[in-house]
Formats: structure tokens, sequence, C-alpha cells
């Protein structure tokens, strides 16, 4: 064997090879700064179109277009009895409804309980009893609330920090949802009221979920298209009367209103939160589903 000639051989083959992978290095750092202008510039001519419309985006706009399935979704059993007597103590039934013969209300030493469905209630408790949290900054109010329930909440490890809606006095609510593959459950929701540091009630909504079988996953619409959506839908309705709103948060979950008891359908879903309402946007279709 000639090891002249394959040494040759093998220093030309490496460098081809260096000059193919550094090729393929330029061509995808190329692509991604593309994409960034690409994104950018989606950014832009979405805000542009929404400032048209008073509408002005104060959140992270997100990037990722995962593929999603529906979920099939049904209210988590509860024992209402017993959540009343942990969370007011020495509960009774106070209102019954006469339809179904279920108790609807509980009052008890530290506050009362309305049932608001199977697995939904809304818990309050009397001045004396109230939770005191303290001094709350908007950065922290979700970390600082979360270990001052630890007792008081029913299932309450099963949510994760959303967002709040809390002012500088510590007045207004904290939201936290149940997930589903790292992704929120908007209607499964825990909200924790407070006033000037003290928590004074919540509500907590407790689902199942499962995903739809046999059903394809498929790829959401980016939070652009979906703002561009909401940007339209205000366009060609008279929702383009309305006085300036921000967007403060933008999240892909899952979202859909109960027809029955039974069970239902939950569909991926862009959520908009402005300084108003909610907006919920289709994230397969581009609909604006609804508002709350």
């Amino acid at each position: 064997m000639d090891w002249s000639k394959a040494k040759n051989y093998l220093i030309i083959t490496f460098l081809f090879l260096d000059l193919l992978l550094g090729y393929q290095w330029w061509t995808i750092r190329h692509q991604a700064s593309v994409y960034v202008d690409s994104f950018a510039d989606e950014v832009a001519s979405v805000k542009d179109l929404l400032a048209t419309e008073h509408i002005r985006v104060k959140a992270d706009i997100p990037k990722d277009t995962p593929t999603l399935s529906f979920l099939r979704a049904r209210y988590k059993t509860l024992n209402m009895e017993k959540i009343a007597q942990t969370v007011l103590g020495h509960a009774k039934p106070t209102e019954v409804d006469q339809a179904t013969q279920h108790v609807i209300q509980y009052q008890g030493d530290h506050g009362e309980m309305l049932v608001l469905a199977p697995g939904s209630y809304r818990a309050s408790w009397h001045t004396g009893d109230q939770i005191v949290v303290g001094n709350i900054e908007k950065a922290n109010v979700l970390a600082k609330i979360s270990p001052a329930l630890t007792d008081q909440l029913w299932d309450g490890n099963q949510f994760k920090k959303d967002y709040a809606t809390v002012d500088n006095q510590g007045t207004g609510t904290a939201y936290y949802s149940m997930q589903y593959q790292g992704y929120p459950i908007f209607p499964a929701m825990l909200a924790i009221e407070l006033d000037h540091g003290k928590i004074t009630g919540y509500q907590e909504t407790l689902l199942d979920v499962t995903e739809e079988e046999g059903m394809k996953k498929r790829q959401v619409l980016s939070a652009v298209s979906a703002l561009r959506s909401l940007a339209t839908s205000f366009t060609s309705s008279s929702k383009n009367s309305l006085s300036s709103i921000e967007i403060r948060n933008i999240r892909l979950g899952y979202y859909g209103k109960p027809y029955n008891e039974d069970d239902w359908y939950l569909t991926p879903m862009w959520r908009f939160v402005t300084n108003t309402t909610t907006f919920y946007v289709n994230a397969i279709t581009g609909e604006v589903e609804s508002t709350r």
C-alpha cells in the first residue's frame, strides 16, 4: 500500500468534510437569522394592526407552535361536605337545590361555601378568619400566596402558577391552573381573592381530563396568527369602539365550555388576558371563540 497517496487522500477527504460541515453550519445560522427577522417582522406587523384598534401588547409573544390534540373533560367528583368541614369548620348545609336535592350552600364557623357545579365551588372567610399574606409585590404574588394556603386548599397541589391581577396594595385575584402535559387547562382554575394583603376567599374547579382517542394531533397556529385573528375580529365588529386595551398575558392551553355535567371537549386555545377582559382564540382554526 502507498501510504503517501493514502495520506493525501485522507487529507483531501477531511478537508472536503470540513467544507461541507462549515457550509451546513452557515446554512443553519442563516436560516435561523432569517426566521428571527421574519418573526420580528410578523410581530411588528400585527402590533401595528392591533394599534389601529387601540390594542397594545404588553406581554411576550411565544414562538412555539407545538402539535396538540383535543381533550375530553368531566368534573372531578368531590365530597363537598368534607371540603366544607375542612375549609369552614363545623359547616352545616343552608340551601338545597330543589330540582336535584343537592346541597348548594354551606355555612361554617369561619365563613361560607357555595357549590357551583359537581367539581366547582367558591369559599369565602369571615373578616376575622381571613389569611394574612402581608406585603405583596406584583413580581412575587403567585409564589408568596401558595404556601399561605397549603393547609386550606382542597387538592391545591394540582394547580400551577398562572397569572395575577393584583395591585401594589395587595388587592386583586391570583390565578393558578391545572395542567395537562405542561399546558394549562383554562376552565380548571383556582382563583384566589385578595384584599390589602389578606386572602378573603377562593374559587376552585377541578376536572378529570383524558386525551381523545383516535384523534390526530395537529400543529397549532402561532400566537402571532391568533393575534391577527383577534385584531380582525375587532375590525369587523363593534368591539373597535372599546377604549384602549392592553394585552398583559399570552398563553397556549386548553379551553371549552361545559355543555353538560357529564363530559365535554377541550380545544387547544390561545388565551389573551387584557386589562379589561379575557379573549380565547381557537389555536386550530383561528376563530375567536369567546370572551370572558
